[in-house]
């Protein structure tokens, strides 16, 4: 073997070395074609796989699945302007699940509950899956349009955004929001990856009642302590109550468990800020 072609083995070698042991940025694993498919052979049988995402520093991903769906007739652009387009859009209803999945198979999946304001109207979840361009950008950081036109195109919205929302440092949550009524409202579901379960979990929260722990809350948004400071304000759609709760997130029980809870006539609130 001459020395030229000693010199190309190698190279070819580092190069494929360097291939094998280069990660997959967690951004790009949903249009990786390789992993969708491998994900989507694991999910039980006429399963809609709606997303998925590689958990960061490691080699797990989060599925989003559904079963027994349907897919909602898409309507004009101006459809979309009002309350519930912006935030359902053109949606899935059915039922959801969450999978974690490693070393090509399934570990655990679990359903997301429908519950509270939902469940009373309506028995399964329906879920934004495409919206205007113009609003995915505003509201899911989703690229800008450059003209008017594609800003009223229609284009799929990324559910598995992974952040951290537990106040622990690493991104392994995301939010899916829905639309019941009241503009400025949106009910919000919290769920992700737990490392010490090593299983996808859907984080209840614990209000006045611990032993009676759900998973929906209006404007329910953690800051990057894992707290969250709910208000309904006076005014706010006529409300003559002004009400605030505040949660916590509890890394040992894995939940958003409430720590404050105030309920005040708004009256009464406006006239003891006049006496201070």
């Amino acid at each position: 073997m001459n020395k030229s072609t000693h010199l190309k083995i190698i190279f070819l070698f580092l190069m494929a070395l360097c291939y094998t042991l280069s990660p997959i940025p967690v951004d790009a694993s949903q249009s990786d074609p390789t992993l969708g498919e491998s994900v989507e052979r694991l999910l039980p049988k006429d399963a809609f796989l709606r997303d998925y995402s590689r958990i960061s520093g490691t080699d797990k991903v989060l599925v989003l699945y559904i079963l027994d769906y349907e897919i909602a007739q898409e309507y004009r652009p101006d459809a979309y302007i009002t309350c519930p387009g912006r935030v359902n859009g053109q949606p899935i209803e059915g039922e959801y699940h969450l999978a974690l999945v490693e070393n090509g198979r399934m570990v655990n999946s679990v359903p997301l509950p429908i519950e509270g304001r939902l469940g009373n109207i309506r028995s399964r979840l329906r879920i934004v899956y495409r919206q205007l361009n113009k609003f995915i950008h505003s509201r899911f950081n989703g690229p800008e349009p450059e003209t008017e036109e594609e800003a009223l195109e229609m284009s799929e919205v990324r559910l598995l955004d992974l952040e951290d929302l537990t106040g622990d440092g690493k991104p392994y949550e995301f939010q899916i929001e829905v639309y019941v009524s009241g503009c400025g409202h949106v009910e919000v579901l919290t769920a992700g990856y737990s490392p010490s379960k090593n299983k996808a979990i859907v984080f209840p929260i614990i209000g006045k009642d611990p032993t009676d722990p759900y998973y929906w809350h209006d404007n329910f948004f953690p800051d990057e302590t894992g707290t969250v400071n709910w208000e309904y304000k006076c005014g706010d759609h006529a409300s003559t109550i002004y009400a605030h709760e505040k949660f916590e997130f509890n890394q040992t029980i894995e939940a958003y468990v409430m720590t404050e809870y105030e309920r005040i006539s708004c009256k009464e609130k406006y006239q003891n800020q006049d006496e201070k």
